[in-house]
């Protein structure tokens, strides 16, 4: 008798993450910093634990620190996803500072919002160009 075969457990919300973290490090310049905060449901006690550590709810899932004073708060969502009320909230109260905030679906998604929101970047091919036919410039070579 043959054991059970595992299953691999579907993560879509995680593997886009790491996607989207994976391609930002490749696109921005090596002094940018991405920061990812875990922010997903938890018991009562834990979220005490953590809002007593500063966690705050509703936070984007992506803070992208580029150049001087620029940020960009990434809210990541399947095609079919919507944002929670405490994610509403967030993205309402960091707008009202006047820091962008923007919800992605897609890599096109999240090129087209570094793009518009100015956050530096090593792409040097044209601005219509689709992310998987994008180059990229060498560090120390240049800017684009």
């Amino acid at each position: 008798m043959k054991p059970p075969v595992k299953r691999k457990r579907a993560h879509p919300e995680a593997d886009f993450q790491r996607e989207v973290v994976k391609f930002l490090h490749m696109v921005l310049w090596p002094d940018a910093v991405v920061h990812a905060s875990p922010n997903e449901e938890r018991s009562a006690k834990q979220a005490a634990i953590n809002v007593g550590m500063g966690v705050f709810a509703g936070w984007a899932d992506i803070c992208i620190l580029a150049g001087k004073r620029m940020v960009l708060f990434v809210e990541l969502k399947s095609k079919d996803g919507r944002q929670s009320e405490k994610q509403v909230k967030f993205q309402r109260r960091v707008e009202a500072m006047g820091w962008p905030y923007v919800l992605i679906r897609t890599l096109d998604d999240l090129l087209a919002a570094l793009r518009h929101h100015g956050i530096p970047t090593r792409i040097i091919s044209g601005p219509d160009i689709p992310v998987h036919r994008i180059r990229l410039a060498l560090p120390g070579k240049g800017t684009a």
